[in-house]
């Protein structure tokens, strides 16, 4: 019985080979155009340095400098250590910038296991064999 089930899959793989084969290759396509259009348009990445109107930014495959001239941010809310994304449009114009802190993170993360509210004493009671 098993070995008639694997001879099915066979034979649907041998008449279904160009088809099965022209989703896998659309499929690798939609992914490289993604993965292009976001190297485009996004920047993503820890902010290394801040000059006047200038951030450079760190990311796992490159460090780009973006100049921030005209961009709807304040320059001196950003410091070096912070994560950032900086969205751009076809121009190069950029649409907007998004700043998150490490301090923004560990407050999220805390808020969102409460782990610290907890009373160790209260926690341990009610859990029946501990």
């Amino acid at each position: 019985m098993f070995k008639d089930f694997l001879l099915q899959i066979k034979n649907g793989l041998i008449v279904y080979k160009k088809k099965i084969l022209l989703a896998v290759l659309l499929i690798v396509i939609l992914g490289v155009l993604g993965a292009g259009f976001r190297s485009m348009f996004q920047v993503r990445g820890v902010v290394t340095a801040v000059d006047n109107s200038q951030v450079t930014v760190a990311s796992f495959f490159r460090t780009q400098t973006i100049d921030l001239t005209g961009a709807p941010v304040d320059l001196a809310k950003i410091k070096p250590g912070e994560r950032i994304l900086i969205q751009k449009n076809i121009q190069g114009q950029i649409l907007y910038v998004r700043v998150h802190s490490s301090e923004e993170r560990e407050h999220h993360r805390d808020k969102d296991h409460h782990y610290k509210d907890r009373d160790p004493e209260k926690y341990h009671n009610d859990r029946p064999g501990i």
